[in-house]
């Protein structure tokens, strides 16, 4: 599975909003360095989301079954204070850009192996970001083979797994977007992944919340995509839409101070449908 290039086309020049809610951070917070500071907020759905479809389990359904899972879709998960899950938050930098300052907080993190592992029949976490050169563990729990599948635009690895096996590797080629992580045995098993060279990407937990922490001072772009929306162009503040066509917009980071964007609510019926 491939990524359509159109995704990836240039980005045309618009009208962008500059946020700016900052409040300081703790003294020292930051280990006393000046011109760093935080990005954080919240992703809420407002309406009535759509009921999860059963997945088809054409391959192995005793074994997986047997391990407790309940088989739906899992590409829109929203908590219970309607949080929404697995929302890339990322810095957009124009082609040919020079490449942020990285805060030395992060240099430990480049070495950090990341874990994705085929667990009950699923990939476990759903949602994972990488820095390029930084090592990916593709771990098999189960008593049957899996495979991985990786297809971004910039990446492409194929890893067949059997039962109890690992297989480490790393991805060399920033991505613009999201791509996923397939099982070619198990058809219903998918993941997102993306890599990047910077570090400034988060993606919102079960509760909808992101943060990235240490940008450096300035005027940023940052991104909102979620695998059932693409670029999050009708996300609304105080009940106004405030990003570009391919949900972007500019925020400006004041040295030792958090920029919180607090609750940005989306409306379920802008999903897409499956």
């Amino acid at each position: 599975m491939k990524l359509s290039k159109m995704f990836l086309s240039s980005l045309s020049a618009i009208p962008v909003v500059i946020l700016s809610f900052n409040t300081a951070l703790d003294p020292g917070r930051l280990n006393g360095d000046d011109g760093w500071g935080d990005f954080t907020g919240r992703i809420i759905v407002d309406g009535t989301v759509p009921k999860p479809a059963d997945l088809v389990l054409d391959k192995d359904a005793d074994y997986c079954r047997a391990r407790g899972e309940t088989f739906t879709d899992r590409s829109i998960l929203v908590g219970e204070n309607g949080g929404l899950q697995h929302v890339y938050v990322m810095m957009l930098l124009k082609r040919g850009a020079d490449p942020p300052k990285v805060h030395p907080s992060y240099d430990e993190g480049l070495t950090k192996k990341i874990v994705l592992n085929n667990k009950k029949c699923r990939f476990e976490p759903q949602a994972v970001f990488l820095r390029v050169g930084q090592p990916i563990e593709l771990k098999n729990d189960d008593a049957i083979g899996h495979n991985c599948h990786i297809t971004t635009f910039a990446n492409e690895e194929n890893i067949n797994l059997g039962a109890g096996a690992t297989v480490d590797l790393t991805l060399d080629t920033p991505d613009r977007i999201p791509g996923v992580v397939k099982c070619d045995i198990h058809t219903w098993m998918e993941a997102l992944i993306i890599v990047r060279q910077e570090p400034y990407v988060a993606i919102t937990d079960s509760d909808g919340k992101f943060s990235i922490k240490n940008i450096p001072e300035g005027n940023w772009t940052f991104q909102f995509w979620h695998k059932r929306v693409g670029y999050m162009r009708e996300l609304k503040k105080d009940g106004e839409t405030f990003l570009g066509r391919r949900g972007e917009f500019e925020v400006t980071i004041k040295p030792n101070e958090a920029l919180d964007l607090g609750e940005l609510r989306f409306q379920s019926t802008d999903f897409k449908k499956r």
